[in-house]
């Protein structure tokens, strides 16, 4: 299903609009509800990915922003999408072998989540509510090592 839509949505990024809102608010629901699934029963990260990478279509087909109020307006959504990306920030982390440069795709997907609602004061006290659970500080960890990551490359590149 999801890949379904993502394909549709990829052919036609513009007409993001010929889906009703509801319908778009039901998929971001369902999204979250796929990627916060526990690894021992969903075990294939890649799902979890492409749920992701849905989300993050309608992001980048929004530019005037207006499915951001819509999508703010379920209570599924404000509740636990800050929480939700950044576990899968850490959990794709640990999703296998031949996935290390992939994380870093899956990374930005949640980059772009994270600054399309960081505007919203709910998004902000979701995150701020995790400092000092176990899971921010691997988030934090994750993010270190990623920028220290790219700055070694940055540098042997020079």
């Amino acid at each position: 299903m999801i890949d379904t839509f993502t394909e549709i949505l990829k052919a036609s990024q513009k007409h993001y609009k010929v889906y009703a809102v509801e319908t778009i608010v039901a998929l971001w629901e369902f999204c979250i509800t796929v990627i916060r699934t526990e690894t021992k029963v969903l075990t294939q990260p890649y799902v979890k990915a492409n749920a992701l990478e849905l989300m993050t279509l309608f992001i980048y087909t929004d530019e005037k922003k207006e499915l951001t109020p819509e999508l703010s307006k379920s209570p599924v959504i404000s509740r636990t999408l800050m929480d939700t990306v950044l576990k899968f920030y850490v959990d794709i982390e640990f999703a296998g072998q031949g996935m290390f440069f992939t994380k870093f795709q899956f990374r930005h997907s949640c980059s772009q989540v994270f600054r399309r609602f960081w505007t919203g004061e709910a998004y902000r006290k979701q995150v701020r509510e995790q400092v000092g659970q176990e899971y921010f500080e691997r988030f934090l960890n994750c993010l270190i090592n990623d920028m220290t990551y790219c700055l070694e490359e940055g540098i042997a590149k020079l």
